[in-house]
């Protein structure tokens, strides 16, 4: 098949369609409506029959007379064209009476009618076919007497006597439809062959002049400037036309300026190419630069590195040295504060108290930074082993007390009972417990209460410490896990330390595997959460944690 004719058979369905899809719309538009207001009007009448039954049967359900006073409602039931069987019973379920057109259909339905509701309609589909049945109680009124003191008095009120069932066919309802469905069918018939015909004129007078278009383009394509073209009297057509000749005429003068465009762009490539060549050469030019700069930057990193590892073992090693005569010194006042060499005097105590805590303070700063020193230089050793937490929590409930104590001060701990055990560097996650718990302490005034909650997941443990103090600027939160770096810098600041007790906990929490983030508002406190994997050879993933830190109850 050609394009041609393909185009051509295009537009004839096109034209049929638009023809056909009214005729089917409206006829089937018009039977579905037609088919459903004639079922409502239908279940309407039956509605009003039975309403006139149940009122005129009342004295025969009364009675039980279903001859003398059942049987007359019955014929007139089943005189009515859309009736096909009415059944009376009686106030107990009894049936007085029923009357049906097709014996089966009243033996299957007095098989049924105990399973129906008696003020309910509906659809069942019987031995004949589908069936609408419409079912309503019949009641009257009752006397019931009433003493009063002078007299008596009547009081009026309902009693049912039975219930009517009418059964109802559509079977004149879907010949009504059928009728109508073959009177549309023959008119759509004919409309649609007439439109058939309509549409094969149309088709070819509008694709006819489109061909003798697409035989001129062939021309054209084939270097014939000056073709035959139609004269159509469609005003599109004509214009397409038009435009066609405007078009070939400007490619033909376009043909004519093309040699001296041509030579044009020869001269242009060759500017381009010179100007190509010298881009490359200042490119090569720039690279070796870049390069230079590269290996200069790798080489300052390299030393930059070695720097801070020599620093880093220089710590480490001057920290050593610091420690063996300060852990002397501190010996030598725990042993004259316990009066072995002899007794002192209140003086001489205050003296030896004050130089035992000060040796304290600088043993723990020594050793804060000789443990950064090597984190830093990579030669923090770790001893991964599964821990008790409540062993865990009770080390840390007696590290704290004294503390605590200080400032009358309570430790809260909440452990989920899913974390019987720990596998993790017991030390190094007691270090970041007692730096955070410390913190916590210093910064939270006397009598306040601090919470410790740990909680695990599948995937890892969350350890959450909250206290009541200060509590954090905003803009200092990027700024407090750097080493030597304080919120308060001030040589006035109340509170003493070298600011590398969070270094060591966020440093100490990655080598394990974890990480470490607060959350905190000025004069409401901080809370500060430790996350360490289940397996620490597994890497977590920050939506992970995220997702599970709402579920910490002191958050």
């Amino acid at each position: 098949m050609t394009r041609g004719n393909s185009y051509f058979r295009g537009v004839f369905i096109r034209i049929l369609l638009i023809a056909a899809i009214p005729s089917l719309f409206f006829p089937t538009f018009f039977l579905v409506t037609n088919f459903q207001n004639g079922k409502e009007a239908l279940k309407e009448r039956c509605q009003q029959n039975l309403d006139a039954i149940a009122k005129s049967s009342v004295e025969g359900l009364v009675t039980g007379r279903s001859e003398a006073y059942l049987e007359p409602l019955a014929v007139w039931a089943l005189y009515q064209k859309e009736t096909s069987g009415v059944i009376f019973e009686d106030a107990n379920g009894n049936i007085l009476l029923s009357k049906m057109k097709n014996p089966a259909d009243e033996i299957f339905f007095l098989s049924k009618i105990n399973q129906v509701d008696e003020t309910s309609l509906g659809e069942i589909k019987a031995p004949s076919g589908k069936l609408y049945y419409f079912r309503t109680p019949v009641k009257t009124w009752k006397m019931a007497d009433e003493e009063e003191i002078f007299g008596l008095k009547k009081e009026k009120s309902f009693e049912k006597v039975g219930v009517v069932t009418l059964i109802a066919t559509p079977s004149l309802l879907y010949q009504s439809l059928y009728k109508n469905l073959a009177f549309f069918a023959i008119v759509v018939l004919l409309f649609l062959a007439l439109a058939f015909f309509v549409a094969l004129g149309l088709s070819f007078k509008v694709t006819k002049p489109v061909f003798d278009l697409i035989s001129a383009f062939k021309e054209f394509e084939k270097g014939n400037f000056t073709p035959q073209l139609p004269n159509p009297k469609e005003k599109e057509l004509y214009e397409l036309v038009v435009q066609f000749k405007t078009t070939a005429a400007s490619y033909r003068d376009l043909l004519k300026e093309k040699d001296v465009t041509a030579n044009q762009l020869i001269a242009t490539a060759q500017e381009l190419e010179e100007l190509n060549t010298t881009l490359e050469e200042k490119i090569a030019e720039r690279t070796r630069e870049l390069q230079n700069a590269k290996d200069m930057l790798e080489i300052s990193s390299q030393e930059a590195k070695e720097a801070n590892r020599l620093k880093s073992e220089f710590l480490a090693n001057m920290s050593h040295e610091l420690r063996t005569p300060l852990n002397a010194v501190i010996g030598f006042s725990e042993l004259l504060l316990e009066e072995i060499p002899g007794k002192l005097n209140s003086d001489q105590r205050e003296c030896l108290e004050d130089i035992l805590s000060a040796g304290k303070h600088l043993l723990k700063l020594i050793n804060e930074i000789l443990d950064l020193s090597k984190v830093e230089a990579g030669k923090m050793p770790l001893n991964f082993t599964t821990s008790r937490t409540d062993e865990l929590i009770e080390d840390i409930k007696t590290l704290m007390r004294p503390l605590l104590e200080k400032k009358s001060q309570t430790l809260v701990v909440l452990c989920d009972e899913a974390s019987p055990t720990i596998y993790t560097d017991q030390g190094k996650l007691k270090q970041i417990l007692i730096n955070l718990l410390s913190n916590a302490n210093k910064f939270s005034p006397s009598g306040k209460s601090i919470k410790l909650e740990i909680k695990s997941f599948p995937k890892m443990h969350i350890f959450a410490v909250k206290d009541e103090g200060i509590g954090i600027a905003e803009k200092d939160l990027p700024y407090i896990f750097e080493a030597f770096r304080q919120v308060d810098g001030s040589p006035s600041r109340s509170q003493e330390g070298t600011g590398l007790g969070l270094t060591l906990c966020k440093r100490f929490a990655e080598i394990l595997g974890g990480r470490i983030y607060v959350k905190s508002a000025v004069g409401i406190g901080s809370t500060f959460y430790v996350v360490l994997p289940i397996d620490p050879t597994m890497k977590l993933e920050e939506e992970e944690f995220e997702n599970h830190n709402g579920e910490i109850a002191c958050s």
